[in-house]
C-alpha cells in the first residue's frame, strides 16, 4: 500500500504563499483607495467677533452618521452649530460639553440617510474671539475621536484625528448678516404659483465689501426638509455697518417633493471676491419668522389633446407633493358617457418618483361622428382633481351613393 506523503508539495506551498500575499495585496489596495476623512481648516477672525470653525468632510463612502471631540481656542458662540444645506440631508447636530472649551458633536439622521456630496464644508461651529485678543496670536484648534459610520453602522474613518490654527485677524473685513426674514404673501401658497419675501442683509463686519452675493431661496417642511425655490442676485458693495433692504417676488417650480406647512430660507452666497471670510458665513443663513401652507397640486402634460378614431397617444401625470410614499390615482373619463375612450382605471406613481405615464386611446365605433369631444380627470389621495379636454376625430365617411336622372336614363 502506498503512503500518504505527510509534507506539503513545495510548489503548492508557494502558490498558496502567492495568493496570500495577494489577497493582502488587494485588501491594502482597496482601504488606501477609500478615503473618508473630517477635517478642520485653518482660519481667522477679528478681536471680539463671534466666528464659525470650518470642518470638512471628504468621503469617496456614505457617510451616515459622525461624532467627534472638539477643542476651541475660545468660548462657544451664541449661534447653534450648523450643518451646510448642500450636505445636509435631513441631519442633526446635537452636543455635549466635556469643558468650558470641549464639546462632544453628534450628527445623525433618523431616517438613516447619507450626506449629500463627497467633498467641501460640512458643518460650521461657532466660537466668541475674545475682545483682547492680540492680532496675529495663533491657536489650536483640534478634532479627535473622529468616527464616521456607514448605513451598518460601520467606522470607516480613515484619521481619527484633525488640528488647524486659528489666528486673530488684523485686516478690517465685511460680514453679512440677514435678518427679519417674512412671507409676505400667504396663508396658502401653489406649485407655480408665487412667493413673496422681505429681508434685511447687514453688513455688521468691519470693512466694507469688495463685491456682492447671491441670494438662495428654500422652502423647508416641518421635518427640516429642504427645497430650492430660486435665487437672486446683488452684484454691488456694501459699507460697514449699512443694511440693504430686500424684498421681492419669486416663481415657484411645479414639482415641490414636500407639502403643508413650510417656512422660506434664504442662504446668502458671497461672491468670491466679496471679501467676507468663510468663518463669518455661519450667519449667512437665516428662516422666515411665519409659515405658511404649501398646498399639493396634480399635472397632466397637456390641457388639451387631439386624438384620431382608434389612434392613442401617451400623457404624464405629476405630482407636486411628497414623494416618500407611493400613490395610486383614479382615471375616469368624463363626457359622452365614458364611452370614447379606453383608459386605465388608475395608476401609480412610485416611491420617490414624481411622475407617471400612460395610454390615452379613442374607441373606433365604425360610426360617421364626425368630431366629439370628451375628458379625463384624475383624482385621489386628497389631491384636487386634474382634468384635460380629449377631442376626438372621426375616421368614417358617409356611404356614397349613385343616382341617375330618369329622363336622362332613358334617353
Amino acid at each position: 500500500m502506498r503512503k500518504n506523503n505527510k509534507n506539503p508539495n513545495p510548489s503548492t506551498t508557494r502558490r498558496r504563499q502567492h495568493l496570500l500575499v495577494l489577497l493582502a495585496l488587494m485588501a491594502w489596495v482597496t482601504t488606501a483607495m477609500s478615503q473618508n476623512t473630517l477635517t478642520v481648516a485653518d482660519f481667522t477672525a477679528a478681536a471680539g467677533k463671534e466666528a464659525s470653525v470650518p470642518i470638512y468632510l471628504t468621503n469617496s463612502d456614505e457617510v451616515v452618521a459622525m461624532q467627534f471631540d472638539i477643542t476651541l481656542p475660545y468660548v462657544k458662540g451664541a449661534s447653534d452649530v450648523s450643518l451646510v444645506a448642500a450636505r445636509s440631508n435631513g441631519h442633526t447636530v446635537s452636543l455635549r460639553k466635556l469643558s468650558n472649551l470641549s464639546y462632544t458633536v453628534v450628527v445623525m439622521s433618523l431616517q438613516n440617510h447619507p450626506l449629500r456630496g463627497n467633498a467641501g464644508l460640512v458643518l460650521r461651529f461657532p466660537i466668541t474671539v475674545s475682545s483682547d485678543a492680540q492680532a496675529d496670536d495663533e491657536l489650536p484648534i483640534t478634532l479627535s475621536n473622529i468616527v464616521l459610520t456607514d448605513r451598518q453602522g460601520h467606522n470607516i474613518a480613515t484619521e481619527t484625528t484633525s488640528t488647524a490654527t486659528f489666528t486673530v485677524l488684523r485686516t478690517p473685513t465685511p460680514d453679512f448678516i440677514i435678518e427679519g426674514l417674512s412671507i409676505l404673501n400667504g396663508p396658502t401658497i401653489v406649485p407655480e404659483g408665487k412667493l413673496q419675501l422681505s429681508f434685511t442683509v447687514t453688513n455688521q463686519g468691519t470693512g466694507e465689501s469688495t463685491d456682492g452675493w447671491t441670494e438662495k431661496i428654500y422652502l423647508e417642511d416641518i421635518t427640516g426638509n429642504r427645497v430650492y425655490v430660486d435665487s437672486r442676485n446683488y452684484a454691488n458693495t456694501l459699507a460697514e455697518g449699512i443694511s440693504l433692504p430686500r424684498t421681492y417676488e419669486v416663481d415657484l417650480p411645479r414639482v415641490m417633493k414636500t407639502e403643508g406647512e413650510v417656512k422660506v430660507v434664504v442662504e446668502l452666497v458671497p461672491n468670491k471676491n466679496s471679501g467676507e471670510l468663510i468663518v463669518d458665513q455661519g450667519n449667512n443663513t437665516a428662516v422666515s419668522t411665519n409659515s405658511v401652507e404649501l398646498e399639493k397640486r396634480l399635472f397632466l402634460s397637456e390641457s388639451r389633446i387631439l386624438l384620431e378614431e382608434g389612434k392613442s397617444k401617451t400623457v404624464t401625470l405629476t405630482r407636486s407633493g411628497d414623494w416618500t410614499m407611493a400613490e395610486t390615482f383614479t382615471v375616469a373619463e368624463t363626457g359622452s358617457n365614458g364611452t370614447l375612450l379606453n383608459l386605465p382605471a388608475t395608476v401609480t406613481i412610485a416611491a420617490k418618483q414624481s411622475a407617471v405615464n400612460f395610454n390615452v386611446r379613442s374607441i373606433d365605433n365604425n360610426e360617421v361622428n364626425e368630431q366629439f369631444r370628451t375628458g379625463i380627470t384624475v383624482s385621489g389621495d386628497d389631491y384636487p382633481d386634474v382634468s384635460m379636454i380629449v377631442d376626438v376625430e372621426d375616421n368614417d365617411n358617409w356611404p356614397l351613393t349613385l343616382s341617375a336622372d330618369k329622363q336622362v336614363y332613358d334617353e
